[in-house]
């Protein structure tokens, strides 16, 4: 369709569009006309970034405070502003995705205070492994309309705490039935060790959705200690998530004396299959458990990499790519 035949409006949309990059210009189209000021505010709205915590340096200790003082002060007044906005309906429906990378369960406690509509993606990042931040990411992981979620914990120090099964399945628990893709970082409860095996004593939490979430992507990176958690809430008569599903599995240093069992259970459809090159477990891996599989992603693989021992069993229509 030309442009002349457009309706005024939808013109004036495909013009703002071309300033997706710009919130200085989208601001002021917000504030220079009545008909730009929708589109801009969908725009300038669509992704609320949360950055990576300064680094903690004791030469700059005091601007550190500062700028993360600053930070959580901002991320106060939008939660403010959303909630008290005149048109707060319409701007809490305008976001889309959640990217917060800060480890400030402050921030993380402000964000989750907004009754978020329309999130489709969220990146919870640097996680704390702390008891009073499980609420609020509880709150955001049961976002009605999430379709996309990453949750990444912080490292800690050997010895520190970290949290317990119950905190990870309250978490988890929370998934409403509209997740698709789940990917899980550094995701080890206490008590964990590589040899963990499954848990049948799980603790049990009532659930928030009405379905379970069919999940068709699962990533599963450094986080051994959560495969029992996820066998088990893909078991039973009312599982909260259905990994039948999965066609893109990520496997990335998550071995653990259940993954063979998980496997049986989510491997069936799986079409593509992400790997470590550098895995020193990966050959343990099985690709009885993918009979549809296509392709293998593996960045770096070589003669001399682990991985080369796995490719060798590998069907030959199964395409690599390295």
């Amino acid at each position: 369709m030309s442009l002349s035949a457009l309706p005024v409006q939808e013109l004036w949309d495909r013009i703002i569009d071309c300033l997706h990059d710009s919130p200085c210009s989208l601001r002021a189209c917000a504030l220079a006309c009545r008909a730009f000021t929708s589109r801009a505010q969908s725009l300038i709205f669509h992704t609320i970034h949360a950055p990576v915590d300064p680094i903690d340096c004791g030469a700059f200790e005091v601007e550190r405070i500062d700028e993360l003082k600053a930070r959580l002060k901002r991320f106060r007044t939008l939660s403010s502003v959303l909630l008290t906005s005149p048109n707060t309906g319409f701007l809490i429906s305008r976001v889309q995705r959640l990217d917060i990378h800060t480890s400030s369960p402050q921030v993380i406690a402000a964000l989750a205070g907004v009754p978020w509509s329309n999130v489709l993606t969220l990146r919870l990042k640097n996680i704390p492994h702390l008891s009073d931040i499980v609420k609020p990411v509880q709150d955001l992981v049961a976002i009605p309309s999430l379709q996309h979620l990453e949750l990444r914990f912080a490292p800690t120090v050997y010895g520190g705490y970290l949290l317990t099964p119950s905190s990870f399945s309250t978490i988890l628990r929370a998934v409403r039935e509209e997740l698709s893709s789940l990917s899980l970082g550094l995701c080890n409860p206490y008590p964990f060790s590589p040899s963990s095996t499954l848990n049948r004593d799980l603790p049990t939490v009532s659930w928030q959705g009405n379905g379970h979430a069919r999940i068709r992507t699962l990533q599963l990176d450094h986080s051994p200690g959560i495969i029992p958690l996820l066998f088990a809430l893909s078991s039973g008569p009312a599982p909260v998530l259905d990994l039948s599903y999965v066609n893109t599995l990520h496997l990335q240093r998550s071995w653990n004396p259940v993954l063979h069992e998980l496997l049986q259970r989510c491997g069936q459809k799986v079409e593509t299959l992400h790997l470590d090159a550098f895995d020193d477990k990966i050959t343990t891996l099985s690709f009885d458990h993918f009979p549809n599989l296509c392709e293998v992603i593996c960045p770096n693989a070589a003669d001399w990499t682990p991985s080369s021992q796995l490719f060798r069993g590998l069907p030959k229509h199964v395409l690599v790519r390295k």
